[in-house]
């Protein structure tokens, strides 16, 4: 399914999380800059996509978050009983920050990846969410090709019948 808000739940150090992104690319800066307090929810809440998730995601699905970010999205997702959660982004400085946010949640697992290579062998995983991050890598010089690749790493990294979770 594909989700669409106008809501845009991000500020650091009372700059546009937008603004910012077309203007500075580096994630490893933008997560650095920020202390353990900011924590960026892009667009959406777990709580306004719950109901949804909830009818397309099963307890037992394995599910990758693309681009987690510092969000609560997974935690929140871990919390609702879905255990088999891998999280991946490009920033080392966020998935540590990560890491270390989430050491009691046992199962969910953390790792520096691009979502335009990804590392996972094909037909791992029962969901990709992507909150927002088709929306970052349109703020890159070749967002189009890249997305592409984004997009054809997913599909491989899809078993055969799993859900591509758009939030955009």
């Amino acid at each position: 399914f594909f989700f669409s808000s106008r809501r845009r739940h991000t500020r650091c150090s009372g700059v546009s999380w937008a603004r910012r992104c077309v203007q500075e690319t580096d994630w490893e800066s933008i997560y650095s800059s920020c202390d353990e307090t900011n924590i960026y929810e892009w667009l959406v809440t777990y709580a306004d996509i719950q109901p949804e998730i909830q009818k397309y995601v099963r307890s037992t699905d394995k599910i990758l978050v693309l681009g987690c970010g510092n969000s609560r999205l997974s935690e929140d997702l871990y919390d609702d009983n879905f255990k088999n959660i891998y999280n991946i982004d490009i920033s080392s400085t966020v998935i540590e920050q990560m890491r270390l946010r989430n050491l009691q949640r046992l199962s969910m697992e953390f790792s520096v990846q691009d979502v335009k290579s990804l590392e996972f062998e094909s037909n791992l995983f029962d969901v990709a969410i992507d909150k927002a991050t088709c929306d970052s890598i349109m703020c890159s010089k070749q967002p189009y090709m890249e997305i592409a690749s984004m997009l054809k790493e997913v599909q491989r990294c899809l078993k055969v019948g799993g859900f591509y979770i758009m939030i955009t």
